[in-house]
């Protein structure tokens, strides 16, 4: 289990309840994101505007890498092995190959971006808080595929998918 502490994320072993380790330096950290094919993981800093890479067998800090402003949630993509910061202050999505760590690009999105969930096929579903929509992001193409408004939902935030893919925004 992955628990953000606004400077530093904990990480328990939920069979023990015992902590394993600490990721340090994740200052105003909001999300995690586990890429279990690579063996890494990375958190979204909302508060410096980067992504901390981090090994997640020996918790060890590999990488800082800069994005957008106010990154809130990050997802994993493991389709296309990408990593995605939505970033709340400056409107926008940073995608990030996960393997070598470089940044692909940056994505107007139209509003203040907030949860964001993966589809079996790779494509990012995100709340759009401020215009009260939801988006589609290819991570492959870096394009916004779809817009549904959400009305009268107002300022949506949280964002679940199930097993039959269906979604819910709240």
């Amino acid at each position: 289990l992955y628990v953000s502490h606004g400077t530093q994320t904990e990480v328990i072993d939920t069979q023990t309840n015992k902590i394993l380790g600490t990721i340090p330096d994740t200052d105003g950290v909001h999300g995690i994101a586990i890429a279990g094919d690579l063996g890494l993981g990375f958190t979204s800093n909302g508060k410096d505007n980067s992504i901390t890479v981090f090994d997640l067998s020996s918790l060890k800090i590999r990488n800082t890498i800069k994005v957008g402003n106010g990154p809130d949630t990050i997802v994993y993509a493991a389709q296309s092995h990408r990593v995605v910061t939505f970033n709340g202050r400056s409107k926008d999505a940073t995608v990030v190959d996960a393997k070598t760590g470089n940044v692909i690009g940056t994505i107007a999105v139209g509003g203040r971006p907030e949860f964001a969930q993966v589809d079996k096929s790779g494509s990012i579903y995100f709340n759009v808080e401020d215009t009260s929509e939801l988006a589609v992001l290819d991570p492959t193409t870096l394009k916004l595929t779809h817009r549904f408004p959400l009305k009268p939902c107002d300022s949506p935030s949280g964002l679940a998918i199930d097993d039959q893919q269906r979604l819910y925004s709240v």
